[in-house]
């Protein structure tokens, strides 16, 4: 058979599996790529289609919300793949921020940041790190099941240390554009967190609560008695009063009730004293009330503040919409407050602390939280009572209102004056209008609206956090504040602690000669570079060219040592051969060809792989040296050539195996990982930063870097530091190794000390320090007493390093045995670490303690320091920064002395970075950008073609992406954004896992498939911005609607192209008969408006598109073509022989085989399963697959295609309002009936010609003998308007549904020109439209001006017929129950029915490819109208 059989019951969830082991076994999703990559086959200028995947957190398994937002991001990238553009995928995970940190304060009974601080917060990171990728097990099953194309493997982290470098390069260019500032002002912030919130994020958790509200009295100083009263809703903030606020235009009263005066503004008089007898009244003016003095509620801070606050003043927010018209003002708390204090230069007042408690000063609420997480009103309810106990209280009242919420953990936030880092939005808020006017959104109006007017009014973006899983901020600076210093690379920080660091630089060599064959080639000598090689060897060192390479290692091999020695001619670095870079060994296979086109042999290898599940490439066999051996030499190398190499860039040439593992080696990734990924590209460098201090790959948390500390500029602070070497001692002469053995001066070593004293005579010195060894006691002793001085202390910290074991030996000794860098022959620098003895990370980070803590105890004194050769080089390398190399080679002679000056420290402020930075940064960041050789003046893919979340994102991801993108280069970094809606549960409640109130997606994947998962949600109006209520019932009818028919008809045409062993071949004819011409048209036509659709990137209105195409394919196209696919004579003509022309047959075929694999390949991006099940059947190929395919061609259809989908569609639309009328009338659509009478509108009628073939499909499918035509639609049905009110609206403003309900009661006349006048007003036809409907009693059926009337009576011989016509199906329904094939002759035998068959017998026998004859079949009885009639039948 040309075509595998196909199962019409198949379960297609299970056909799904085998689909996507198909594709990782070949591979597909790459190979998509892959073939891509030479530019799009239409001759498009841009070679490359790109989007950006904003990184979830990897904290919870998938939920619907992701699956919606997952399936947009693969269905566009699926389609731009068609369309012959490359379209790189790579997942990302954000690691960031409070979510990480609230679970692991959850899970480890974390109260607060100050329990993280006293664990430590390196612990804490550590914790953080390995949670958050907990469920990334789930979410590679998830995103795989539901047939999203996306690299997990070759995935990027936002905790990465090449992402946070580039997160830091954008917070450097921010600085450098003076867009970056530090600010106090009012922000909200999370007690809880301990931490501002910016702007974005407080809108993101607004919930309703129940507060308690207070009017407070406020007594006069100069009138006793007499009581403004201030209303607010924050009573906790009480204490923190220092004014009242009123405004000069107010006109105010004095009220009297009982014994005591009232001042409020007049306007509010009656609300405020509602059910009160007021005794007098009085005006008083506002300008009488400025200046005066009253009485503080609370005396906590009233002696601070006595002569500056306590006074009514002016200020223009107060108004009389509620409250008072007196507003009590605490500047430590809202914008309005803290600009008010200012203004009247109060000194800030913050009675609450930032985590929400009052202070000790508020003696009466010490330690209460402001607002408790299980009653936000309850600290407000004891402020009212005590205010209430102390006669200070007017009035309290409960109220309901939407509070904002931390967005994380739900704590309610305080506005609160506090220190950020802030983004100066506000300057660049043009750019990013600018920016966003030249972008496209779906829904479009979200551009101007929302997210446009969120824009307009965007203010500065507070960008830090008091927390601490998160990028550092990258700012250095000192204790006051004068010197400040942005790091924008792991480079810069090199740069300022030199001897911590060593930079490699791995890459793999250019391309050789046997890349070309290809050749397995491990052994000497290898074959040379090509001259493409030579060009990118060279190009790779031009690069190099200024990244000061020290040295270069390299593989003996000749194509990595001569790209080693092109980098060298450019960069002027030694060139050194070490045979742990070799190649992979390969054994038996060494100098042995690979065909790489061999499909067959990757596929094999591929499934090979995936079952052994080794790190090893596919091109890995048998006797070829393992990962673990190379890992071994390669790990090997690097531990001895990076100690060597401190303050050094490194570069290291080997072949790709190697250059793998040293990434394994700097990052720990899973090697399988590492095997999935891209190979290594030919000459291009990947760089590493080596950290000394923690032995690993530099690591740009502040757990990391907070300690990496360096000197700054000069200042009042800075320490004149005089550096001597104590004298000499025996083991000196010697020339052995001292270390911490304690030693004391010889004769030469006391009078050398002299000498250095008789030097420093005439400087003046405030602090004389030595190390606790005695050789630096004596010698500083001995200058001190010199100079009139005492040693003031003695410092083990200042000691010399020890040499543990190497103690006593001759340095020569040691050196011989001991090779040191560059012939270095000492022991206090070097750079291995003796038995015992104290490594040089350890020595450096002692010494640079002691000088923090010299900084820190002496600033701005004169200090001499007594030490020793190699502690003094350590204090050299960390006052000026010295490299490792410089400083070994130091010699520092017996008693000498170094002035240097230690300017006080630069230390990184202690906030991270907002994670929203970080997933704003995410263009530049998940490229590395700008630190790869490939990247140039824009980002790679800069700006994307295509972002899509969800309406949330508005607020945070569109918006950081657009002020970054602004900031850093003037334009959006996203040309196209679909903004999903929310998916919500079928009762339209929030999905709740405690409430279980949704299916579980994997559950409703694995039962329907994950193609009508995917189509329900792409067509539903959640892709337009809207929300959705989400049941299994949208996936069913997406099953039921869609799916089922397309296999339906793809089982169909499998079963008769198997009948007739069809083949389609390439130069098959086409097809001229009617039907075929007219589906080709209706497929051209669905793929012209698919591709208007999707190009508009409107997925809902692409997937609508879809519908009526294939209602029209399988209820008109196969229904009337099945007589031509199974060979039988028309139904009209009894006496047909019952063979069509085989060419007809063919013709009918050929074109339903074009018509699947075209619909297959327009629907293949929404449901990449069922699509490539088709394709693989259908079409001859292996390791193929329709998401290797081109999308259809767009051709615009010509008058006479238009003409005929015109008339087609209007037939159809006549047998769906026939069938309409015969179900209302319950008549069985196989009864015949004698006439139908048709209407169709005056405009219609002009374009619409009907042929007699086609009144005979008319005939057939509405299933009477006679056609009629009406002249006018209303002599069959009433007709009336249908008045689009969005579009009159505007127009008509009220009128709208006056004209409206005219227009429906038929009060309506038609113009002349189209146009329709109801009442006074003239509609278009844009504006209206005429329809009927069918009159009452009547068997009529309306749609779209088209009537439709049937002859409903049943005359007896119509009736006779369509008892023939249930026999047939009857005898099919049984044949097919039975097993029998549709190309099965049967013997049949009929009895009960002799009035049927005197009639219809050729009819029945022809329909069932029967002859009337006795046979050993079963008996069937059937009910046939009011016979009872039994069936017989066997197989011929």
């Amino acid at each position: 058979m040309p075509f595998d059989s196909v199962d019409p019951k198949q379960r297609l969830s299970d056909l799904e599996v085998g689909i996507l082991q198909y594709w990782k076994e070949e591979d597909i999703f790459k190979r998509s790529i892959r073939q891509r990559a030479s530019g799009p086959s239409d001759a498009s200028p841009s070679k490359s289609y790109s989007f950006y995947d904003g990184p979830p957190f990897a904290t919870g398994v998938p939920h619907y919300g992701h699956l919606l937002a997952g399936t947009i991001k693969d269905v566009i990238p699926r389609y731009q793949t068609m369309r012959g553009h490359e379209v790189q995928r790579r997942f990302g995970w954000d690691c960031h921020g409070l979510p990480i940190e609230n679970i692991i304060e959850k899970e480890n009974d974390i109260k607060d940041k100050q329990q993280i601080e006293d664990m430590g917060i390196g612990a804490f990171n550590d914790l953080c790190r390995s949670t958050v990728q907990r469920y990334t097990g789930e979410w590679r099953t998830v995103v795989e099941r539901v047939g999203r194309f996306v690299d997990m493997d070759w995935d990027y982290k936002t905790m990465d240390p090449e992402y946070m470098e580039s997160i830091w390069w954008v917070f450097s260019e921010l600085s450098k554009k003076d867009l970056i500032y530090e600010g106090h002002k009012p922000m909200h912030i999370c007690p809880r967190c301990v931490t501002p919130l910016s702007n974005f994020e407080v809108t993101q958790a607004y919930v309703d609560i129940t507060d308690q509200s207070a009017t407070a009295k406020f007594e006069l100083a100069d009138e006793p008695g007499t009581f403004v009263l201030a209303w607010t809703t924050t009573p906790w903030t009480l204490p923190g009063n220092l004014l009242l606020a009123i405004h000069k235009k107010v006109q105010y009263v004095k009220v009297t009730i009982d014994n005591e005066k009232y001042i409020v503004a007049e306007d509010l008089v009656e609300k405020v004293f509602e059910g009160k007898e007021i005794i007098s009244s009085e005006k008083v003016s506002a300008k009488d009330l400025l200046g005066k003095k009253y009485t503080p509620l609370f005396s906590y801070f009233e002696d601070e503040y006595k002569d500056s606050a306590f006074t009514i003043v002016d200020a223009d927010f107060v108004t009389t919409e509620d409250g008072t018209g007196v507003v009590h003002i605490a500047p430590g708390f809202g914008d309005d407050d803290f600009t008010l204090g200012q203004k009247h230069k109060l000194e800030l007042l913050q009675h609450v602390r930032m985590d929400g408690t009052f202070i000790e000063a508020v003696t009466d609420f010490a330690g209460l939280h402001v607002k408790p997480a299980d009653d936000p009103s309850k600290t407000d309810q004891k402020v009212i009572a005590w205010l209430k106990e102390n006669n200070k209280l007017f009035t309290s009242k409960k109220y309901k209102h939407s509070y904002a919420h931390c967005w994380r953990c739900d704590s309610p936030l305080l506005n609160y004056a506090t220190s950020s880092w802030f983004v100066a939005v506000d300057r660049i808020k043009d750019d990013m209008l600018k920016a966003n006017s030249q972008t496209e959104w779906v829904p479009s109006h979200i551009r101007d609206g929302r997210f446009g007017k969120w824009l307009e009014n965007a203010r500065d973006w507070a960008i830090s956090r008091n927390r601490y899983w998160g990028a550092p901020l990258p700012i250095w600076r000192t204790k006051d504040g004068e010197d400040m210093t942005v790091i924008g690379s792991r480079d810069d920080l090199m740069k300022e602690k030199t001897i911590r660091f060593t930079k490699v630089t791995a890459i793999r060599h250019a391309e050789s000669e046997g890349n070309l064959i290809p050749i397995y080639q491990g052994e000497l000598p290898g074959t040379d570079l090509t001259k493409l090689g030579q060009s990118q060897a060279k190009k790779a060192g031009q690069y190099l060219q200024t990244k000061n390479v020290d040295v270069i290692y390299c593989s003996p091999l000749a194509r990595t040592r001569q790209t080693a020695e092109a980098i060298a001619k450019e960069t002027g670095a030694e060139v050194i051969v070490d045979e742990r870079l070799r190649e992979v060994s390969f054994g038996k296979w060494e100098g042995k060809t690979v065909d790489f086109s061999d499909l067959t042999f990757l596929k094999e290898r591929r499934a090979h792989k995936i079952e052994s599940d080794r790190p090893e490439s596919i091109y890995h066999f048998d006797g070829m040296e393992s990962w673990e051996s190379v890992q071994a030499r390669i790990s090997d190398f690097m531990k001895e050539i990076l100690p060597r190499h401190r303050s050094e860039h490194i570069v290291v040439v080997s072949h790709a195996d190697p250059v793998v593992n040293m990434e394994h080696f700097f990052t720990g990734t899973d090697p399988i990982k590492l095997s999935h990924r891209p190979y290594p590209e030919k000459a291009t460098p990947k760089t590493y930063f080596w950290d000394h201090d923690k032995k690993q790959q530099l690591d740009l948390h502040n757990d990391t870097i907070d300690d990496i500390v360096w000197p700054g500029s000069k200042s009042e602070s800075t320490v004149d530091l005089t550096l001597v070497r104590h004298g000499e001692t025996d083991w000196n002469k010697e020339g052995r190794q001292q270390g911490h053995t304690d030693k004391p001066l010889n004769e030469t070593g006391r009078a050398q000390a002299l000498e250095t004293a008789v030097s420093l005579k005439g400087r003046t010195f405030d602090v004389v320090i030595s190390s606790d060894l005695s050789r630096s006691i004596e010698t500083a002793e001995i200058i001190a007493k010199e100079l009139g001085l005492t040693l003031d202390a003695k410092w083990p910290e200042l000691r010399e390093r020890s040499n543990g074991d190497w103690d006593g030996q001759k340095m020569e000794d040691v050196a011989d045995e001991f090779i040191g860098v560059k012939g270095y022959r000492g022991s206090s620098f070097h750079h291995l670490t003796a038995p015992n003895g104290e490594s040089l990370t350890d020595f450096l980070k002692r010494t640079e303690g002691a000088c923090q803590k010299i900084s820190e105890m002496y600033p701005g004194k004169k200090v001499l320091l007594v030490s020793h050769g190699g502690t003094t080089r350590a204090l050299l390398s960390c006052l000026e920064n010295r490299p490792y190399v410089d400083l070994a080679h130091t010699i520092v002679k017996n008693a000498e002395a170094i002035d240097i000056p230690l300017h006080p420290f630069l230390k990184r402020i202690p906030e991270v970075l907002d994670c929203w930075f970080e997933s704003g940064a995410m263009p530049y960041a998940q490229e590395h950008y700008p630190f790869e050789m490939k990247h140039h003046s824009l980002p790679p893919n800069f700006p994307a073609n295509f972002i899509a979340e969800g309406m949330d994102q508005t607020r945070g991801w569109f918006y950081t992406l657009t002020v970054l993108g602004s900031a850093l280069f003037e334009k959006s970094p996203f040309e196209h954004c679909i903004v999903n809606g929310t998916v919500l549960a079928e009762d339209g409640k929030k999905m709740s896992k405690r409430l279980k109130n949704y299916p579980d997606p994997l559950e409703v994947v694995n039962k329907h498939g994950a193609d009508a998962v995917r189509f329900a949600l792409m067509s539903s109006p959640a892709v337009r911005g809207e929300d959705l209520r989400f049941s299994e019932q949208l996936v069913e009818e997406t099953v039921r609607n869609v799916l089922l028919p397309l296999w339906n008809t793809y089982s169909f045409f499998v079963t008769y192209a198997n009948a007739c062993d069809f083949s389609a071949v390439e130069n098959r004819r086409k097809s001229a008969h009617p039907l075929d011409v007219w589906i080709q048209t209706e497929v051209q036509d669905l793929l012209n408006r698919m591709t208007k659709e999707i190009d508009e990137y409107n997925l809902s209105g692409t997937c609508s598109e879809l519908y009526e195409t294939i209602d029209a394919l399988t209820n008109w196209y196969v229904r009337l073509s099945r007589r031509r696919f199974a060979g039988k004579g028309a139904i009209d003509n009894i006496d047909a022989s019952g063979d069509l022309e085989e060419q007809d047959r063919n013709d009918a075929l050929s074109t339903l085989y074009d018509v699947l694999l075209t619909i297959s390949q327009a629907l293949a991006p929404f449901c990449p399963f069922i699509t490539d099940a088709i394709y693989l059947n259908l079409v001859e190929e292996e390791h193929h697959s329709i998401h290797m395919t081109d999308w259809p061609e767009v051709r615009k259809l010509s008058a006479d295609e238009v003409k005929l989908l015109e008339k087609t569609r209007v037939m159809r639309r006549v047998v769906s309002l026939g069938n309409a009328v015969r179900s209302e009338a319950t008549i069985k659509s196989r009864q015949p009936l004698k006439r139908a009478t048709i209407a169709v509108p005056p405009d219609l009628k002009s374009s619409v010609s009907l042929t007699e073939g086609d009144l005979s499909v008319l005939r057939q499918e509405l299933n009477v003998k006679e056609v009629a035509f009406a002249e006018n639609p209303e002599d069959l049905a009433e007709s009336f308007v249908l008045v689009d009110a969005r579009k009159v609206g505007p127009r008509l403003g009220k009128r709208v549904q006056e004209i409206i309900t005219a227009g429906k009661e038929g009060a309506f006349e038609i113009q002349p020109s189209g146009e329709i006048l109801i009442m006074d007003v003239v509609l278009t036809p844009d504006e209206a439209s005429l329809v009927y409907r069918g009159k009452e009693g009547e068997n009529v059926a309306a749609d779209k001006g088209v009537v439709v009337s049937l002859d409903t009576e049943i005359y007896p011989d119509l009736q006779l017929e369509g008892e023939a016509r249930d026999i047939i199906r009857n005898i099919q329904r049984i044949r097919k129950e039975s097993g029998f094939e549709f190309t099965d002759n049967i013997s049949l035998s009929i009895t009960g029915a002799d009035d049927i068959l005197a009639t219809f017998k050729d009819l029945i026998l022809q329909e069932t490819k029967a002859a009337l004859q006795e046979n050993k079949g079963e008996d069937h009885t059937i009910d046939v109208g009011e016979k009872k009639v039994v069936i017989r039948f066997e197989k011929q």
